[in-house]
């Protein structure tokens, strides 16, 4: 698909060039269209991470491989600790490939995201089941409405689709595939506070489609998820810089079988973090946080990453 959609949008920058193709909106849906040509992880919002906004100059391309590990020591319903000894841990191994591209006056870059994960519950957990496989992917596609690399400053919106093609067993309500269809859109603003400190200001809305094969035989709905995320850098030198960055969730209520089950999420979490440009072209991230507060499910007490990224 990268190759595909790198062919494509070059034409589409030769089509522009050559015959100067004035509306930006015409772009736009040409290029949604090439991103889900008729179709080709977890119940939460999309996690961006300090600098993921910032828009790269045309032609480039990047991947990226992220190995995260997390554990849990507790569970929460509608605010209080679940008795018991709770546990989870959980591993994933997530690569993410992005394309930068000008069209029609507008810097474009369709992302997809694809992931393969380990989850174990012990202990009082374990009827949970475990779960192994590869999660839903996602399909996005961030339009860039204020590019400014002069000033350090960006503004882009990021539709995403998460199709059902991931792995999913209905015997645990762990399952790495979710069994129905999302969609939701992201949008992330980026501005310098000092020459040496930038804020990225991040939102999400995620909508869930219907489960109709969920645990037990029931029918899964969900309302819609709403999250808020900030990221702080400051940069140590021109290869390095220190992250801390904050997310909160709000909503996401399921029913069974259309009975509410009085689970909406109202959590947050932070992580902090160090990135290092090792050449211009390769770049490694270390991140490490925690929950803050969690009302409803499994609370982290701990959850590492390590990232490389290429670009090119």
């Amino acid at each position: 698909m990268p190759a595909y959609g790198q062919r494509r949008l070059t034409q589409c920058l030769q089509s522009e060039e050559g015959q100067r193709v004035a509306s930006a909106k015409k772009h736009l849906i040409v290029f949604l269209l090439l991103l889900f040509p008729g179709s080709p992880l977890p119940a939460s919002a999309i996690d961006t991470l300090p600098g993921d906004y910032t828009a790269l100059p045309d032609g480039t391309q990047t991947l990226q491989s992220t190995f995260t590990y997390g554990t849990s020591n507790a569970r929460f319903k509608n605010g209080d600790r679940v008795a018991g000894k709770q546990s989870l841990d959980t591993y994933s191994l997530q690569e993410t490939y992005r394309l930068f591209v000008t069209c029609g006056g507008l810097t474009l870059s369709p992302t997809v995201i694809v992931a393969y994960g380990y989850s174990r519950p012990a202990y009082d957990s374990r009827p949970a089941g475990t779960a192994r496989g590869f999660g839903d992917p996602v399909l996005a596609a961030t339009v860039y409405l204020l590019n400014n690399p002069g000033k350090r400053t960006f503004f882009g919106i990021s539709p995403y689709l998460i199709p059902p093609v991931g792995s999913y067993d209905k015997t645990t309500s762990l399952s790495l595939g979710q069994n129905r269809w999302r969609f939701g859109v992201n949008s992330g603003y980026i501005v310098p506070l000092a020459d040496n400190v930038l804020l990225d200001v991040v939102a999400d809305v995620l909508w869930y489609g219907r489960n109709s094969d969920y645990v037990k035989d029931s029918t899964l709905d969900q309302d819609m998820l709403f999250n808020a995320q900030t990221h702080f850098r400051y940069l140590v030198d021109v290869t390095t810089a220190l992250t801390a960055s904050y997310y909160y969730d709000v909503g996401g209520e399921s029913k069974l079988n259309g009975v509410p089950q009085g689970d909406a999420k109202s959590q947050g979490r932070f992580r902090v973090g160090v990135m290092k440009y090792l050449t211009r072209s390769q770049r490694i991230r270390i991140d490490w946080g925690m929950d803050s507060n969690v009302n409803n499910g499994f609370r982290k007490n701990s959850q590492a990453s390590m990232s490389y990224l290429v670009l090119w």
